[in-house]
């Protein structure tokens, strides 16, 4: 039997320090030994030393990771915690346990249960930008907020225009080109690696008193815009609707979708044709989504009917234009009504994240009561009976964090790092 050949790699000389961790051995050695190491492990090899914390921040090493076919998927969670004088921004991301030797009746228990090897840490950002949940969006190892600053959000009427990135790598921020018009309301999604954004921003600055859909409506314009991430260069689209209000945005078959509230409608702009089209009414999905992404070409959601008692995950069947509940999820516990929900296409896999629906209760100081618990789940997707039925399976779930009440889940995304 032949021994499958093993991947080497080719790295041009870099410009930058080549910090080497283990001078005893070669440098590109080391860096081809780390890379083949899991993201996960990375926190605690920069516990070891000054010069692995380096390494492990070091360009060459996500290079190589990419030259190997190494990189993966890292979740993200940014959750909006309240403070006395104003809300902070605060990420974490999934980091595994501390190793913990465990009997053989407590690792029976913990295979049974299906629990995790992951909690949720908090990422080391000394300062992170305001966030909305339509402004966050992945593209490959950043994180972009598009529109979020630590001033918009305390404004009465906030206007939104700067772009930061959050380099996935190494946790730092940095500035990209801002948008071209400031909005007073956006919503970002992805369609091949590139940025699309509708917004709407104010034609009148003396509304109306009249609170009706098309009163309001008719005081704004829309706005549609496209950052390509390689160049860094922002480009305007045409208008895609007259319906100045709209909920969210979203990629489906490569084409950026756009909902909106008056007429509950969807439309898509389709980049090959420069052209948009009606695709349909959505109201039933938007108007009682908790959460919601895209895996595999195919829109899933956290849903809650009115005449339910909890959340249920289900996916929109193009074809025939109408939600399914998603199948199996054998072991995965009820979510409670209205609560925070957060998916994730998480590695072709769904992550679900929600908090406990607990409400917090103030106490002196700033200081919340009562305790909230954070869950989250990866599921497993599979399509059956010629894509008429999908099926989850329950790969795990746990109990990741447990914080004040006073915080709100604004997004869970996952990075590829």
């Amino acid at each position: 039997m032949s021994t499958p050949a093993r991947k080497t790699m080719k790295m041009e000389p870099s410009t930058t320090p080549q910090w080497n961790p283990i001078p005893s051995l070669p440098y590109d050695l080391v860096l081809n030994c780390i890379a083949r190491v899991s993201r996960l492990y990375y926190p605690t090899l920069s516990l070891v030393s000054k010069s692995f914390r380096s390494f492990i921040a070091s360009p060459d090493l996500y290079k190589a990771r990419s030259l190997l076919d190494q990189t993966e998927s890292c979740l993200y969670v940014c959750l909006n915690i309240f403070a006395i004088k104003s809300p902070r921004t605060i990420w974490f991301t999934l980091y595994p346990k501390p190793d913990k030797t465990l009997t053989n009746e407590q690792e029976t228990i913990k295979k049974k249960k299906k629990l995790s090897e992951y909690v949720l840490a908090k990422v080391p950002i000394p300062y992170s930008f305001d966030a909305l949940y339509n402004s966050l969006v992945a593209v490959g190892s950043n994180i972009y907020n598009i529109g979020g600053s630590s001033l918009s959000s305390r404004a009465a009427n906030p206007l939104y225009s700067s772009v930061s990135i959050l380099d996935c790598t190494s946790h730092t921020w940095s500035v990209a080109p801002s948008l071209p018009v400031e909005l007073n309301s956006l919503s970002a999604t992805v369609v091949d690696q590139k940025i699309y954004v509708a917004g709407s921003y104010k034609l009148d600055q003396n509304i109306s008193s009249d609170n009706s859909l098309d009163s309001i409506s008719s005081s704004y314009v829309n706005s549609f815009h496209v950052l390509d991430t390689k160049t860094q260069i922002w480009d305007t689209l045409p208008i895609g609707t007259k319906d100045s209000l709209f909920n969210e945005t979203l990629s489906i078959d490569g084409n950026f979708h756009v909902v909106t509230i008056k007429e509950a409608e969807g439309v898509a702009y389709d980049s090959n044709e420069g052209r948009w089209d009606v695709v349909g009414q959505w109201a039933r999905f938007w108007r009682s989504s908790l959460g919601y992404c895209v895996i595999d070409k195919v829109l899933y959601s956290a849903i809650t009917n009115s005449n339910e008692e909890e959340v249920k995950l289900k996916w929109y069947d193009i074809k025939v234009r109408d939600w399914r509940n998603l199948m199996g999820l054998v072991g995965l516990p009820k979510l409670p009504p209205y609560a925070q929900v957060g998916l994730a296409d998480y590695g072709g896999k769904m992550a679900v994240l929600w908090c406990d629906r607990t409400l917090p209760s103030m106490q002196k100081y700033g200081r919340y009561k009562n305790k909230r618990k954070i869950w989250c789940a990866e599921i497993a997707l599979e399509k059956r009976n010629t894509t008429c039925e999908i099926w989850g399976k329950v790969e795990w779930f746990d109990h990741m964090l447990t914080l004040d009440g006073g915080f709100d889940l604004i997004k869970v995304l996952a990075a590829t790092v």
